[in-house]
């Protein structure tokens, strides 16, 4: 299943809606592209880690 959603500004703003969707389905995104064409592919552990503010989005790149 794909499933696309447009949401401008950085990465953690992103993260908002990807935090609504595990919370919906409990599955998260295999790779998110940001409105600079840029791909970030993450893991699980990644995303929580991120979420609870322990990487930033520069240890993603």
């Amino acid at each position: 299943m794909i499933i696309n959603y447009y949401a401008g500004g950085s990465l953690l703003d992103v993260l908002t809606i990807v935090n609504e969707i595990y919370s919906e389905t409990g599955l998260l995104p295999d790779k998110i592209v940001t409105d600079k064409k840029e791909e970030v592919r993450f893991e699980k552990k990644d995303y929580h880690l991120l979420r609870k503010g322990k990487i930033n989005e520069e240890d993603l790149h």
